[in-house]
Order: C-alpha cells, then sequence, then structure tokens
C-alpha cells in the first residue's frame, strides 16, 4: 500500500494530496490512488478534477474509470452528463465492455436513475467494436 491510499483509508485527503503532489513522476498508479481516495471519501468534485487532470498526463486504465463513475454516481452535484462523456470516452478506447468498467458505469447509471441510458449505450458499444474490428 502507498502513501496516497495509507493517508486516503485514514480519511486525510490533505497529507494524500501532499504526497501525490511530491511524486516526481505521476504514473496512472498514482493518479488512481488519489481519484480513488477522493471518491472513498465523499470528495467527489476533487475526484472529477483529479480524473480531468490526469488524463492530460497518462493513459487510464479500468481502475481510473471505475473511481471516476463511482464519484459521479454518487454526486447529485455533479452532472451526469460527466458520466455520459466519461462513457463515450471509454467506447472510444474499447474499454466499455471490461467488466470493471462495465460496473462502475452500471452503478453510475442505477445510482443516478438511469438505468435505460446504459442499457441503450451498452447497445451501441457493444455494435461500436464489434464494426471497428
Amino acid at each position: 500500500m502507498n502513501f496516497i491510499t495509507m493517508y486516503a483509508k485514514s480519511e486525510s485527503m490533505k497529507d494524500s494530496r501532499k504526497v501525490f503532489g511530491e511524486l516526481d513522476q505521476r504514473e496512472i498508479v498514482s493518479w488512481n490512488a488519489l481519484i480513488s481516495g477522493y471518491a472513498q471519501n465523499g470528495m467527489s468534485q476533487e475526484a472529477l478534477q483529479s480524473f480531468l487532470s490526469a488524463i492530460m498526463e497518462s493513459q487510464p486504465d479500468q481502475y481510473t474509470f471505475g473511481s471516476v463513475l463511482n464519484a459521479v454516481g454518487a454526486a447529485e452535484s455533479i452532472s451526469l452528463r460527466h458520466g455520459q462523456q466519461c462513457h463515450s470516452y471509454l467506447i472510444k478506447l474499447g474499454m466499455s465492455t471490461d467488466p470493471i468498467v462495465s460496473g462502475a458505469l452500471l452503478d453510475m447509471y442505477a445510482n443516478r436513475g438511469s438505468v435505460g441510458a446504459f442499457v441503450n449505450l451498452r447497445e451501441f458499444s457493444v455494435r461500436y467494436q464489434k464494426e471497428a474490428r
């Protein structure tokens, strides 16, 4: 367990952010720890902002999306459009059918009362990925 995760688990996101800020190299694993920490501590806006910064510096993976989708799903203050944009990005990356990502997408849409949107986009993404092959 790294220090970012340790501080996040002890609900000290200020310390977690400080450790992250002192890193010489920010790899996606470090970004994931920060985003996940924010999401788990109910700091959804910070999780979303960190995600937006992360995708400018690194290639996101399924854990990056899982954490940010969790944050979007949990926060009424964040527009569902952010989650839908993540979903579109996942389709473009060919990651929308990953089991971790699919579960996070379903949770996000369910938490926001939009399971129908998930089903429609899921069908589209499966077709899109078949055509792209």
